[in-house]
C-alpha cells in the first residue's frame, strides 16, 4: 500500500491534520438535538504503533469537564483523555487535542455527552476495525513502522556501477528492539523511499540487531552519494527476500559459506549450485563477512558440485573467480581456492580455470589463475613475482579472463597480467571449492566465493573491496541515520 495521505476528514467541519501523527481513522460524527451549546466538532487519528488515539477540537464552544465521556471498547477512558489537557480544570476548547495510549490496539471509540444533556448525545464514534494502515507520503508502506537512511560514500566508488550488489553489515540496537526476530520485516529501498530493492540477509541476530545483507543498487554513483532506506517493524509482514535478484548480474555462483557446520553451502544465485562437503564436516567460523568454511588441509576437505548438477559453470569466455581467503600456514601450497575438473580431458595438466595460492619457495605465496584453450594444450598463468601474502591475514584474490588477458588482483590491485586469447575449454568435470579435485587442498578460511560468467572491471573490484573491508559508517557508508518513524520523516 502506497498512500499519499496521513489522515482522512471527519466530522462537520474540515480536518485540519495533525501534523505528522500517525496513521488514520475514519471517524463518522453526528448530532442529536436539541444541544445547549453552539454545537462542537471533532476530528481523531490513531497512532499504529503506540496505540495512541488522538482526539482535536475542530470548531464550537469548548467542553467541561464532566461534560462527556469517552468508552473505548465499552471501557470508560475518559481520564485517560483528560489528563493529557494542559489545564487544571481539563477544558477541551478549540485548538486542543487529547490523547490516551491504550493498552492493545482499539476497536471502537465512541465520545458521548453527559446523558443529563440530550439522553447521551453521541458527538464522535469510530469503527477502527476495517481500517487500512496508510502511509505518509514518500513512505514505502504504513505497515513499516520505522526506516532508517543510509548514504553510500561516492568517494569509495571509482566509477559508476549497475547492478552492484551492496554489502550491509550493521549492529543496531533499534533493529533488535523494533524488528523481527526472524528478520522477515527488514526491506530496503531506494532514495523515494517507495521502490523496493533486491535484498538477501545473510545473517540477522535480533538480539544485538546484528545484521549481514546484500542490496542491489541499480546504480551506485561516482559523483553523488548514493541514498537507500531500511524499513523495519512490522509484526505481520512475510519474507520479501530476493536474493536471485541481488545476484543477477553475471554471477553463475555466489556461495557465502556461511552455513552452520556440516551444511551443504548454498549457492544464491538461481542456479542453484549448491555444494556438498568431502571429508567433513567442514567448520563454520567467523570470517571476513559474517561466517564463513574453515578448510583442514590434513583432512583433505572441499567442497564440490559434479558437472551434471551445475548449472552456468561451464564457462568458456570471459570469467571472473573470486573469494576472501586467509589460510592458516603457507609452507604446504599450493592451496586451491575455487577449481574446474578438466573430466575426461585427461592430458590437459591444469583444469581449464582454477583460482589458488601458489608457492614457489617455503613460506612465499601467490595468486594464480589459468586459462586453457583446449583440451590437451599448455596452461596460460597470471602469476606475480613477489608479491607475498602472509599467513593469519585475510586478502580479497580476484581472477579475471577478458578474451584478452589473465590478470588477478590482490586487494583490488592488479599484481599480474598475461596476454591470452584462446578462451577456456569446456570440461566435463565437477567444481570445487577448497582443492582441485584430491590434491593441493585449502587450508585455512574462504568466505565469499563466486564464480561470474562476465569479466569484472577494476572499478568494480576497488567498489566490492572498499564495501567488503570497511562496509560500515566512515567506510563504505557516510552515515546510517538516527531512527525515523512515519511521524517524524523529511
Amino acid at each position: 500500500m502506497k498512500q499519499d495521505a496521513v489522515s482522512e476528514v471527519v466530522g462537520a467541519f474540515v480536518l485540519v491534520a495533525i501534523a505528522m501523527l500517525a496513521m488514520s481513522i475514519l471517524i463518522l460524527v453526528f448530532f442529536a438535538n436539541p444541544l445547549p451549546t453552539r454545537v462542537p466538532s471533532f476530528a481523531g487519528l490513531i497512532s499504529n504503533r503506540s496505540y495512541t488515539i488522538y482526539i482535536s477540537h475542530e470548531g464550537g464552544d469548548p467542553l467541561l469537564r464532566g461534560q462527556y465521556k469517552i468508552l473505548v471498547d465499552n471501557v470508560d477512558e475518559t481520564w485517560n483523555f483528560t489528563k493529557s489537557l494542559p489545564d487544571a480544570n481539563r477544558t477541551f476548547s478549540l485548538g486542543k487535542v487529547m490523547n490516551a495510549t491504550l493498552p492493545k490496539m482499539a476497536k471502537r471509540v465512541v465520545m458521548v455527552f453527559n446523558t443529563s444533556w440530550g439522553g447521551g448525545t453521541v458527538l464522535l464514534s469510530a469503527d477502527l476495525i476495517k481500517q487500512q494502515v496508510l502511509a505518509p507520503y514518500g513512505w514505502y508502506d504504513g505497515d513499516w513502522q520505522f526506516r532508517k537512511k543510509i548514504t553510500i560514500d561516492h568517494t569509495k566508488v571509482p566509477s559508476d556501477q549497475s547492478g552492484f550488489p551492496v554489502l550491509i553489515s550493521i549492529a543496531d540496537v533499534d533493529l533488535s528492539a523494533e524488528a523481527q526476530h526472524d528478520s522477515d520485516d527488514i526491506i530496503f529501498t531506494d532514495s523515494t523511499g517507495m521502490t523496493l530493492l533486491p535484498h538477501e540477509i545473510e545473517i540477522y541476530t535480533w538480539n544485538s540487531g546484528t545484521l549481514v545483507a546484500w542490496v542491489r543498487i541499480p546504480t551506485l554513483s561516482s559523483v553523488t552519494d548514493t541514498v537507500i532506506y531500511m524499513y523495519y517493524g512490522n509484526s505481520g509482514a512475510a519474507s520479501l527476500q530476493d536474493p536471485t535478484g541481488v545476484w543477477s548480474n553475471g554471477y553463475a555462483a555466489v556461495w557465502h559459506l556461511g552455513e552452520a557446520t556440516g551444511a551443504t553451502r548454498l549457492d544464491s544465485t538461481n542456479n542453484n549450485n549448491d555444494l556438498t562437503q568431502n571429508n567433513g564436516p567442514i567448520a563454520m567460523a567467523a570470517s571476513k563477512i559474517g561466517n564463513g568454511a574453515d578448510f583442514v588441509r590434513a583432512s583433505a576437505q572441499y567442497l564440490w558440485i559434479t558437472d551434471a548438477a551445475q548449472t552456468g559453470l561451464d564457462v568458456t569466455g570471459p570469467i571472473t573467480l573470486q573469494a576472501w581467503a586467509k589460510v592458516d600456514e603457507t609452507a604446504n601450497a599450493p592451496y586451491q581456492i575455487i577449481s574446474k575438473a578438466k573430466g575426461s580431458c585427461v592430458p590437459a595438466s591444469d583444469p581449464p580455470y582454477f583460482l589458488r595460492l601458489n608457492s614457489i619457495a617455503v613460506g612465499f605465496v601467490r595468486e594464480c589463475f589459468v586459462a586453457t584453450g583446449a583440451c590437451g594444450t599448455d596452461p596460460t598463468d597470471a602469476q606475480p613475482g613477489g608479491n607475498s601474502i602472509t599467513s593469519g591475514t585475510w586478502n580479497y584474490v580476484v581472477g579475471i579472463y577478458d578474451g584478452s588477458f589473465s590478470r588477478i588482483y590482490k586487494n583490488a590491485v592488479q599484481t599480474d597480467s598475461v596476454a591470452y586469447s584462446s578462451g577456456i575449454f569446456n570440461s566435463d568435470g565437477g567444481l570445487y571449492v577448497g582443492s582441485q579435485v584430491n590434491s593441493n587442498y585449502f587450508d585455512g578460511l574462504l568466505d565469499e566465493a563466486r564464480v561470474s560468467s562476465t569479466a569484472r572491471s577494476p572499478d568494480w573490484l576497488t567498489t566490492e573491496y572498499n564495501n567488503m573491508n570497511n562496509p560500515g559508517v566512515g567506510g563504505f557508508l557516510l552515515s546510517l541515520s538516527s531512527e525515523q518513524t512515519s511521524t517524524t520523516m523529511s
